[in-house]
């Protein structure tokens, strides 16, 4: 591994982490771009995320911290965590904090870094707020138990979905043992009633993989696991790996992953009910909702159609069926009366009769 230095100021770890860690979940970032914005019961909460350290021993094809790469290497002190995390939390700054690391030790050691921070925070300083708490691989359990002793959320990264498509990204990982280790954290979570439950991400862009294979395992550790969400990050190359000449996955097509995973989570479609181009992968053109309608929906009665046929209705969410439910009880709805609860689109109307 090249390029560690150990006189690294906090101002200067902080930058080096916050050019590294993932926004993918929410572009929105604050002047201090290690702050990010999560959507939580429609408003942004601002987020510190930061990862502990880019020292890492792993080798992943597509990543900043791979070890053979040349770049500059930090590590911050638990105290130094904890203390710039309680800086911005008193200025109001930050509402929640998630914490990651590069394995630059033994997985256990770097684990008990991160138990740390989050332990003195909820301990010491009586924090109540948001804690995302990141699970090393191969770290031992009981540590990883703990964790959820202090945070909201805990999560691993399965990169893939599968083992044949992270061998050619991550030779060295081994996707049985994170799968399985996602696995125990659902049962961990169980015992300690987890806030805001396990998560998961997937790499989309990177291999060979298409929307319909992401969206079928999204859609298997949603029902056979209970994963609370599965998110998707777009692979952008980076300079010095052996990825660094691959195309960046389209924004749009992260866009279309979550319109449809949200359907699959919030309104029971099944991932084989999505219209898909001849590469498997969702269409651009158009949200996954509309596409399916336009494929196969009927013009829907509103006067008695079912609260879970109304919601299947492009324009129309949970808010829009309750209204019309309610109204319905009495009188006949015609189409004025959709205009005026602001049903009112071309692309809703169409599917529509009275």
């Amino acid at each position: 591994m090249v390029g560690i230095k150990t006189d690294v100021s906090v101002e200067e770890k902080l930058k080096l982490s916050s050019q590294l860690v993932s926004v993918e979940q929410c572009p929105d970032l604050l002047p201090e771009d290690f702050i990010y914005h999560t959507k939580n019961r429609g408003r942004a909460v601002p987020i510190f995320k930061i990862l502990v350290s880019n020292i890492c021993y792993n080798d992943c094809l597509y990543c900043a911290n791979r070890s053979t790469r040349n770049c500059k290497r930090y590590k911050f002190r638990v105290a130094e965590v904890v203390n710039v995390f309680m800086e911005l939390y008193s200025q109001g700054k930050v509402s929640g904090i998630f914490l990651s690391s590069g394995i630059h030790n033994r997985p256990d050691r770097v684990q008990a870094e991160i138990l740390k921070v989050v332990e003195i925070l909820r301990k010491k300083y009586r924090y109540s707020g948001y804690i995302h708490s990141k699970v090393i691989p191969g770290s031992d359990p009981e540590i990883v138990r703990a964790l959820f002793e202090f945070s909201d959320r805990v999560s691993i990264n399965l990169e893939a979905p599968g083992e044949r498509y992270i061998r050619k990204i991550a030779p060295h990982k081994d996707f049985l043992k994170l799968y399985t280790r996602l696995k125990q954290l659902v049962q961990f979570s169980k015992k300690y009633n987890l806030n805001s439950g396990i998560t998961t991400q997937l790499i989309v862009g990177i291999g060979d993989e298409d929307d319909r294979t992401l969206l079928s395992f999204a859609h298997r550790l949603y029902t056979q696991i209970g994963i609370r969400r599965m998110y998707y990050s777009g692979f952008q190359p980076v300079e010095a790996t052996p990825l660094e000449g691959k195309s960046r996955c389209r924004k749009l097509r992260i866009l279309r992953l979550y319109q449809a995973d949200y359907l699959i989570r919030m309104y029971g479609f099944s991932p084989q009910e999505f219209a898909y181009d001849d590469s498997g992968n969702l269409l651009l053109s158009k949200d996954p909702k509309l596409a399916w309608a336009e494929k196969n929906l009927i013009k829907v009665n509103i006067n008695n159609a079912r609260f879970e046929e109304l919601i299947r209705i492009p324009g129309i969410g949970h808010n829009s069926a309750r209204e019309i439910l309610l109204l319905r009880k009495k009188k006949r709805i015609k189409l004025s009366d959709l205009k005026n609860l602001g049903i009112n689109r071309y692309q809703t109307l169409k599917f529509i009769q009275t």
